[in-house]
């Protein structure tokens, strides 16, 4: 370690904050409208559609992993986490004709 005299000002103490945080949620990925074509993506690729609970809007489960998709009334996205959204990005990519 080097030791050093400098003192951290509060930008470089924010910064240093920031750079710690992970995302852990993203917002707005899928579209309402997208819905139903998301489900038929996730069947093609061997996931099992289940009843939705509470705000959820997708449900599905594949080898033991369950995913979901809700719905944040307050802000009026769609919220997922990291996996779902890898999901989100491939449904996009591949199945989806427009981004």
């Amino acid at each position: 370690m080097i030791a050093t005299t400098k003192k951290l000002t509060q930008h470089d103490v924010h910064k240093m904050e920031r750079k710690g945080k992970v995302q852990t949620e993203w917002r707005g990925l899928i579209k309402l409208v997208d819905l139903i074509d998301m489900c038929f993506y996730l069947k093609s690729r061997e996931w099992e559609i289940v009843a939705p609970q509470g705000d959820e809007l997708i449900r599905a489960r594949r080898d033991g992993t369950q995913i979901t998709y809700c719905w944040d009334a307050e802000k009026k996205h769609i919220v997922c986490g990291r996996h779902e959204m890898a999901l989100a990005y491939c449904y996009k990519t591949f199945w989806h004709d427009e981004w």
